[in-house]
């Protein structure tokens, strides 16, 4: 789940992480997966000029291109605030159960196997793994994504929320969208995993 204001901020502050720098995310594994959610989450907070590093740390090293172990440490003002068109709350989830709106769309990015044993009404089954090449574990071109898309029955002119088990691999279909969809993109941030939860208990 997304942390509070003050708490993100504490932590960019004793990452040195400013709203004015450039950010590029990696994870030294093959699947890029939690580098996403960093990204989306500094979106959220305000940060445009956060990024993924196609390929990821395994990539950077096989081209040979260079790598430093410094850090530095300033004391900087840091301004970061929640978008709150970003982060769907589990009340909006149910308002679009009840009356799915014709311009909306809920996308769960969980593989196959999730989605059937159990989804929110209304929402439609597409697996993160469509926008990752599997070979390299790269990013699939504009095109490939958008055709991707499309086979799902996926229009990118509707306001798209992503959702999955717990808030993460649903970043990867939200940043997958970014430079391809033509509406308003946010995310389920409680996903499934609230979603359970809050249900049962209110049933």
């Amino acid at each position: 789940m997304m942390p509070g204001e003050v708490d993100f901020v504490n932590h960019m502050r004793r990452l040195n992480i400013r709203l004015t720098d450039r950010v590029v995310c990696y994870e030294t594994g093959d699947w890029q997966i939690f580098s996403f959610r960093v990204v989306w989450m500094l979106r959220a907070m305000g940060h445009t000029n956060a990024q993924i590093l196609d390929g990821g740390y395994p990539k950077w090293v096989k081209e040979g291109k260079p790598i430093v172990t410094d850090d530095t440490i300033k004391d900087e003002d840091y301004n970061y605030k929640m978008n709150p068109e970003f982060v769907k709350s589990f009340e909006w989830v149910k308002q679009y159960e009840a009356n799915q709106g014709a311009n909306e769309l809920l996308v769960d990015a969980r593989r196959e196997e999730g989605f059937k044993a159990g989804h929110i009404k209304n929402a439609v089954s597409f697996p993160f793994s469509k926008v990752i090449d599997p070979e390299t574990k790269t990013v699939k071109s504009a095109e490939e994504r958008k055709a991707a898309f499309a086979e799902a029955g996926i229009d990118l002119n509707k306001d798209i929320t992503t959702t999955c088990q717990a808030g993460i691999v649903s970043t990867v279909v939200f940043l997958a969208l970014h430079d391809i969809a033509q509406g308003k993109l946010s995310m389920y941030d409680g996903s499934w995993t609230e979603y359970a939860q809050r249900s049962k208990e209110e049933s």
